[in-house]
């Protein structure tokens, strides 16, 4: 069932993902906000970037909720009522089965998930991209009027902020978070920040970027076992550099 819907919703979730900007990986977030910055919106001096990282990406709601919030994407998506030949109702009937009945195993017990799902589902990462993508419109909304970059990566949000009052931004955001307690996230605000293992840094107007390394984190290094072909060591160091390349601001 899960992998039924899934495959019901995914494509269509993914069309309606790219009405806005929405980053395929790490090297699609670099391009993109390059893009924007040097062919529709110059970075000033007193730009600020934003980071925020949902910390309950997989546990944003209850079953009851998160099936409403699907229900509501639909209704507000789909023109004919109907997906393939799954109608709306149909859809929702199926995630209350598949939410309601996920159970696990852990010490002798049988335990029931009251949120979400497991992450290991590919469903799971679907019906959180759609409760996000609902979320967001409130942040959207505001950052459009300015003309801001915005995008996202999964649990990721990524923007510009032009306007320089950095406590006007806060205010903005715990409205947010007062109105929707539901979805928890941490925020970073500063003219460098790290996002998607990217380092960026507005230069008095001009931008910088590298790979970031986390200080807790074990360094890069290149894998070595014994039986892999030379030319497997090969694509793995050359992927590394174009890696670095598609991330470096001086190139």
């Amino acid at each position: 069932m899960s992998k039924y819907l899934n495959e019901l919703l995914r494509s269509f979730v993914d069309k309606i993902l790219s009405t806005t900007t929405t980053f395929r990986g790490e090297p699609d977030f670099m391009y993109q906000l390059y893009d924007h910055i040097f062919t529709k919106h110059e970075l000033q001096s007193t730009t600020l970037f934003y980071a925020i990282k949902i910390t309950n990406y997989y546990t944003l709601n209850t079953h009851k909720n998160m099936i409403d919030i699907v229900g509501y994407f639909l209704e507000d998506n789909l023109v004919p009522n109907k997906l393939e030949q799954a109608t709306i109702q149909n859809i929702k009937n199926l995630l209350h089965i598949f939410l309601y009945n996920n159970v696990f195993y852990y010490k002798d017990q049988i335990y029931a998930l009251t949120k979400d799902s497991p992450n290991t589902m590919p469903l799971s990462d679907t019906l959180s991209n759609i409760y996000v993508f609902v979320w967001q419109k409130q942040i959207l909304k505001q950052l459009q009027l300015n003309n801001e970059f915005f995008g996202r990566y999964k649990d990721q949000i990524f923007f510009t902020w032009n306007n320089g009052n950095e406590e006007k931004l806060g205010s903005f955001l715990q409205a947010i978070r007062d109105k929707s307690p539901n979805v928890q996230f941490q925020k970073l605000i500063a003219s460098s920040v790290p996002f998607l293992n990217a380092f960026v840094q507005n230069q008095n107007g001009k931008l910088f970027s590298r790979i970031y390394r986390h200080p807790l984190i074990q360094g890069y290094s290149l894998p070595y076992e014994v039986g892999h072909a030379k030319l497997a060591h090969s694509d793995w160091l050359r992927s590394v550099l174009i890696r670095a390349v598609c991330y470096c601001s001086s190139v």
